[in-house]
């Protein structure tokens, strides 16, 4: 298991919460209702911090998945369902 160096973590959190990036558009952060179930340092720390990631982008929204940790394959219907929320709506005369 690699070394965590919990002053870095902290130093990219910083740099992630002054980015403007995503400012004024619409993020959705898709979270596993299912904790990670490996007992290393790292694992414990990602579940912890997967409860509030939400908060590094403000006006984002928070959508609890009943999946494991990989929701594309288990779940890609919520991927689908995140992106269309987000995207503007289709002319009605657009082909689908």
């Amino acid at each position: 298991e690699a070394p965590h160096n919990h002053a870095n973590q902290a130093d990219i959190g910083r740099k992630v919460r002054k980015a403007s990036l995503f400012i004024g558009k619409p993020v959705i952060v898709l979270s596993a209702l299912e904790p990670m179930d490996a007992t290393s340092e790292l694992a414990r720390n990602a579940n912890e911090k997967r409860k509030d990631i939400a908060h590094l982008y403000p006006g984002s929204k928070q959508v609890w998945v009943d999946s494991e940790h990989a929701i594309p394959l288990e779940k890609p219907e919520t991927i689908l369902f995140a992106i269309r929320e987000v995207l503007p709506p289709r002319p009605s005369n657009t082909p689908q």
